[in-house]
C-alpha cells in the first residue's frame, strides 16, 4: 500500500492578490501556519518536494528542512501570464483566457497546458506504484509539498477522471490530500483538508 500526502504550499503575496505564481516566498504568517500544519504530518523518511521556493520554505516551517527536489511536482507553467491576475489577463486577452479554461489543449500564455500537466503528473504517479509492484518495497508513506494544479492533476490521474473537472475542485493553501494506492488502484482518501477545516 501507498500513502501519499499532497500539500499545498502556503500562501504567497501572489496568492494573496490572485497573481499566478513565479518563484516568490512565503508570508510570515503562511510561515507560521505551516509550522502548525507540521504538527499533523506524519513524520516520514519519504519527503518530496517543487523546486518552487514556496514549496521548499512551507517544507522547512512544516518541520521537514531537506525534501528530496523533485521536478514533476512543479506547478503547471503559466508562460507569460506568471505575475498577473485573472482580471489583468481577461483585460488584455479575453479570448486566449476563455481558451485556456475552455480547452484542456490549450496553452495560448506559452506555458504548459493542462494536457500536458496531466501526463507530467500521471506520469509520475506510474514511478510510485510501480516501485510498489515489484514488492519489494514495504508499505510506504511519501509526503509531497506541491501546488495546486499538480494536486488537482494527481487527483484526476490517479481516479482516472475527466480532465474536464480540473477546474471543480478547490485546492486551499497549507491543505492536504491524500491519496492511497492498492491492489486494485487508487483512492481517495481526503480532499483538501485544512488545520482549520
Amino acid at each position: 500500500m501507498i500513502r501519499l500526502l499532497l500539500v499545498r504550499h502556503g500562501a504567497t503575496p501572489a496568492t494573496e492578490a490572485g497573481r499566478f505564481g513565479r518563484d516568490e516566498p512565503l508570508t510570515d504568517a503562511a510561515r507560521a501556519d505551516a509550522a502548525l500544519l507540521g504538527g499533523y504530518l506524519p513524520s516520514v523518511g519519504n519527503v518530496i518536494c517543487s523546486p518552487r521556493r514556496r514549496c521548499r520554505q512551507t517544507a522547512a516551517a512544516a518541520g521537514f528542512p531537506e525534501p528530496t527536489i523533485t521536478e514533476a511536482l512543479r506547478e503547471c507553467s503559466f508562460g507569460r501570464w506568471e505575475v498577473q491576475t485573472y482580471a489583468e489577463i481577461s483585460a488584455s486577452e479575453p479570448e486566449a483566457l476563455a481558451s485556456w479554461l475552455s480547452d484542456p489543449a490549450a496553452a495560448p500564455h506559452g506555458g504548459e497546458s493542462l494536457v500536458v500537466l496531466l501526463e507530467r503528473v500521471d506520469r509520475w504517479l506510474r514511478t510510485l506504484t510501480e516501485v510498489a509492484e515489484t514488492g519489494n518495497v514495504p508499505d510506504t508513506t511519501t509526503l509531497a509539498f506541491t501546488h495546486s494544479g499538480t494536486i488537482k492533476a494527481a487527483v484526476l490521474a490517479a481516479l482516472g477522471a475527466p480532465i474536464e473537472l480540473f477546474w471543480k475542485l478547490a485546492v486551499a493553501p497549507l491543505s492536504v490530500t491524500e491519496l492511497r494506492h492498492y491492489d486494485e488502484g487508487w483512492v481517495l482518501e481526503r480532499l483538501n483538508w485544512t488545520v482549520k477545516t
